[in-house]
């Protein structure tokens, strides 16, 4: 009895000082999470429609690589899966998944910039992620694979602890597995194992000393090799091991070394003005980011900012890295930015609302809103146009075609194809796709003709004639009743060359073959030809 008197007034206090700091903070994320109900309509851009249709692979006992062509990590496949087994196979199941990741992001990166920055500065970190992805992401990033890697790696950093400590090991194990996972997802993550050496050297025990630190790095590296050993064991398993090393050595590897760039721009000045553009697009992060800098360089928190400044590099090497220059890639670099920005207005508050009068210290609360504000109007232009749309879908008054004809007029004319092919199937709506547009195999629900859900693979100026041979052969051996033939497809950064995929027939003479004696041509519209089998 004695105990439980000492102990409960010191405990009350306590608790209440909980309650009250976790009621702000998900007061916080929430009213940043109503930003993302808009997105629960929105219709699956071309990589994550491949990513769920690699999910239904799986969940159908299939094997991605063997029974689904695709150049992406092995990972996010599983990722989608995890949408659909509680949730089923949806669209909107993987944007409940988005916002999940999201929140559980802004989670992770808010007790990372509690423990690096302090309270205030956590929170501020948590909630620029949040806005900044659920507003700039855009059709083609939400759900992206960079979409998934804030969580793992700001997970990975808060586990590491450099410590000898007995219990630090279990985290520094799930540090190393947690880097896995996000390689697992993007391979560009790579990178971001720099991180763990940089905390031993800037946070590590004093005095400092290599057999204690080079003891963690190994157990954290014996997490990351774990999860990539899992994945080599799933795939050699299912006979897709071969499959999935074929397509990084004879596609990936040519396709991330094709630097190309618009005509008559030189690669490098492409690559100057794309991270121009983005630092343009993104201000309100950048600006106050590289404020952070000279405030640690005025002494506050160097070594933080610098393990936070490590990421940004991190970042932004692996979007360099990937010989493209796709707006999605620049999403890895919204979380490092977040801290520093959150940091810098959290000192700009410190310093505005020292000061004696309550006026002053509010004014500074209100100069770093209209600071985020002015600088990023879209933060509140976009969400008006998507709440507009969203409440016009959820009342009736906007049907699912004119939702998906918002996001880009192609989506009609897939819808079209469709369509016909049910009308006219007789009962076999069997369709394989020449072109780049796996969402009908979405909507049609239906087993794959081919592993080859979209035609880089074999379009491309380096792709191997074994995989061509192989084309052929499966439409021979079980010939599906419609062939789908896109034009108006010209996309010289995924093919190496300029033609459509109807142009590329040219250069393909067994499938144009095969089309030409099995096939007639039944029906077209603006972007497709649709042939019927004989």
């Amino acid at each position: 009895m004695e105990t439980t008197t000492a102990v409960r007034p010191a405990t009350l206090p306590r608790l209440r000082a909980w309650l009250r700091r976790y009621r702000l903070v998900c007061g916080a994320f929430l009213l940043v999470l109503l930003l993302g109900l808009p997105t629960l309509i929105v219709p699956l851009f071309t990589d994550a429609t491949v990513f769920a249709l690699g999910a239904r692979t799986i969940l159908s006992g299939g094997f991605p690589y063997r029974d689904l062509w695709d150049v992406k990590s092995p990972g996010i496949y599983f990722v989608y899966a995890l949408a659909f087994i509680p949730l089923g196979q949806h669209i909107v199941s993987v944007r409940i998944l988005d916002l999940a990741n999201t929140a559980l992001a802004m989670g992770a990166i808010y007790l990372l910039g509690r423990r690096l920055f302090g309270e205030r500065a956590g929170i501020f970190a948590g909630c620029l992620y949040g806005i900044a992805y659920l507003t700039h992401a855009g059709f083609d990033g939400l759900g992206q694979t960079e979409s998934f890697l804030a969580l793992p790696v700001v997970a990975s950093i808060l586990l590491y602890r450099p410590t000898s400590r007995p219990r630090a090991n279990a985290g520094v194990f799930l540090s190393g597995v947690l880097l896995g996972l996000a390689f697992s997802i993007k391979f560009s993550a790579a990178f971001y194992l720099l991180a763990l050496p940089a905390i031993e050297v800037m946070f590590g025990e004093e005095p400092r000393r290599l057999a204690p630190a080079a003891r963690r790095l190994s157990i954290a590296a014996g997490g990351f090799l774990t999860v990539l050993a899992v994945f080599a064991v799933y795939l050699a398993a299912g006979g897709a091991l071969g499959d999935f090393i074929d397509i990084q050595r004879l596609h990936v590897a040519p396709y991330t070394s094709l630097h190309w760039s618009p005509p008559g721009e030189s690669y490098l000045h492409f690559a100057g003005r794309v991270t121009h553009e983005y630092v343009t697009d993104n201000l309100y992060l950048v600006v106050p980011a590289v404020g952070a800098l000279f405030v640690a360089l005025a002494g506050s928190r160097r070594r933080e900012t610098a393990l936070v400044a490590l990421l940004a590099i991190a970042s932004l090497i692996g979007v360099w890295s990937q010989g493209k220059f796709y707006l999605y890639h620049w999403l890895a670099m919204t979380f490092p930015l977040a801290f520093l920005a959150g940091f810098a207005i959290d000192q700009i508050i410190t310093f505005c609302g020292g000061q004696r009068f309550t006026l002053q210290r509010w004014t500074a609360y209100g100069l770093a809103g209209a600071f985020i504000v002015l600088l990023t109007p879209s933060l509140l232009s976009n969400p008006y146009e998507q709440y507009r749309h969203f409440l016009g879908y959820a009342t009736g008054r906007v049907t699912q075609a004119d939702n998906e004809g918002q996001w880009g007029p192609f989506f009609s004319l897939d819808r079209e194809v469709l369509d016909y092919v049910r009308a006219n199937s007789g009962g076999d709506t069997s369709l394989f796709i020449w072109g780049n547009w796996p969402v009908i195999y979405w909507w049609a629900d239906q087993p794959l003709v081919s592993r080859f859900v979209y035609d880089t693979g074999l379009s491309a100026d380096w792709a191997p004639a074994v995989w061509r041979d192989e084309l052929v052969t499966d439409l021979k051996a079980d010939p599906p009743h419609f062939i789908a033939v896109a034009g108006g497809d010209r996309q010289p950064w995924l093919r190496g060359n300029s033609n459509t995929a109807e142009e590329l027939l040219g250069d393909y003479p067994e499938l144009q073959q095969l089309l030409a004696q099995r096939y007639q041509q039944a029906w077209a519209n603006d972007l497709f030809r649709v042939y019927e089998r004989k």
